[in-house]
């Protein structure tokens, strides 16, 4: 009896000395699991650190490229503004110059005299007087209207070195001489009309006569003449 107490009691030291090496055991690998999870805990902070601070660089850069594209998109929006303004101002400098060229040319074929804000442009090319009403117009002018003294007197002195008849803007319309317009007709209501003028047989349009001293005579209007083109200043 004795001796089986004294072999149970060994058995259960045993058994608890083996329980307390397991439980040791078992407390050793929590701590180690507990180690390896704390360290993954804080591995795994540091990458999710890491990843914001790459998110927000990354958000920074995107700010930035959009930002940089806004002002490329301004830049060439302006820059397509002010080529638009420079094909603009190169059209603009075209046409003055054909403009200038095309006044050089109407210069060429005669000369252009001044009283106050009116320029008289006098030709050297003779023309019929439609021919030279529709030239007047192309200069933004017209075949010239003789309206008092002064006007006459200016061209009288003007002309009189030249031995030719000129045209100027005045022809007989329904029996009566009127002045021709860029709109219509006016009167002729001041004259200077030379001795025996108008007289009749067809001579419809206005013209200062070389042998008259440059006084009004009705002449045949196909007849190429001179003339004289007046415009205002602008």
């Amino acid at each position: 009896m004795y001796e089986n107490n004294v072999q149970l009691h060994s058995v259960c030291m045993s058994a608890n000395k083996d329980m307390k090496t397991a439980l040791e055991e078992i407390r050793q690998k929590t701590e180690e699991q507990q180690s390896k999870y704390q360290n993954d805990t804080e591995r795994y902070e540091r990458i999710n650190e890491t990843v914001e601070k790459h998110d927000s660089k990354l958000l920074t850069i995107e700010r930035r490229n959009e930002n940089q594209q806004r002002v490329i998109q301004t830049t060439l929006q302006r820059h397509e503004s002010d080529l638009q303004d420079l094909r603009q101002l190169i059209q603009d400098l075209k046409s003055k110059v054909l403009n200038m060229t095309d006044e050089l040319n109407i210069l060429l074929k005669g000369s252009v005299i001044v009283k106050g804000t009116t320029n008289y442009f006098v030709s050297e090319e003779k023309l019929s007087w439609s021919d030279a009403w529709s030239f007047c117009r192309k200069i933004g002018a017209i075949l010239v209207h003789i309206k008092n003294q002064i006007i006459n007197g200016f061209l009288l002195k003007s002309l009189s070195k030249y031995a030719d008849d000129f045209w100027i803007g005045g022809e007989l319309v329904s029996g009566r001489y009127m002045w021709k317009t860029s709109t219509g007709y006016e009167p002729v209501s001041w004259s200077n009309w030379a001795p025996g003028e108008p007289n009749s047989g067809g001579q419809k349009c206005i013209q200062l006569d070389e042998y008259q001293y440059h006084k009004w005579d009705n002449d045949y209007c196909n007849t190429p003449q001179r003339f004289v083109c007046s415009r205002e200043q602008s």
